[in-house]
């Protein structure tokens, strides 16, 4: 379900669940009596949002590479979740601020190289270089702006998957 949310919604759908639901959920808890932990919380949706967009793409995107292009599928994983946890301890611990901001933002810039080579290389056919997908790393890396123009190449590239079952 999540997996056919992700691959097959319109633009508009993407950029309103990860822009419109950290907007209201703002607009909510600012002016109430919400405690600041609940509210950093909150606000930390939008990021989830983006590291599940960014998994659930860089995982089906590698599947459609050729057996012999196939990037390291294993540290992408890994790293999704380091930086799920290096945001965490960022947001709401009091130790390790260097280095839990240091494995945020690494793991998430290898993240973000993962999606858009993957995403070059399927459309080409071929592994590409690093000039030939830097306009799409930056399109991923500004998810409410990117999805706009990425959104339809990736329905594009799973649109006859659409009618095999999920698992």
């Amino acid at each position: 379900m999540i997996r056919k949310f992700f691959l097959y919604s319109d633009a508009w759908k993407i950029f309103l669940s990860s822009i419109g639901l950290f907007i209201i959920i703002g607009l909510i808890s600012v002016p109430s009596s919400i405690p600041f932990s609940l509210k950093k919380l909150f606000f930390s949706f939008g990021f989830i949002f983006q590291i599940i967009w960014l998994f659930i793409l860089g995982t089906n995107l590698n599947s459609k590479l050729p057996a012999k292009d196939l990037m390291c599928p294993n540290f992408f994983k890994i790293l999704s979740i380091a930086a799920v946890i290096g945001f965490y301890l960022w947001q709401y611990f009091n130790v390790g601020h260097f280095f839990s901001f240091i494995l945020m933002n690494g793991s998430l810039l290898y993240i973000v190289y993962y999606v858009s080579k993957c995403l070059v290389s399927v459309e080409s056919k071929k592994i590409m270089d690093f000039y030939d997908y830097i306009n799409v790393f930056y399109l991923v890396w500004m998810l409410p702006i990117g999805v706009w123009w990425l959104q339809p190449r990736i329905k594009k590239i799973f649109k006859e998957d659409f009618a095999k079952p999920f698992l």
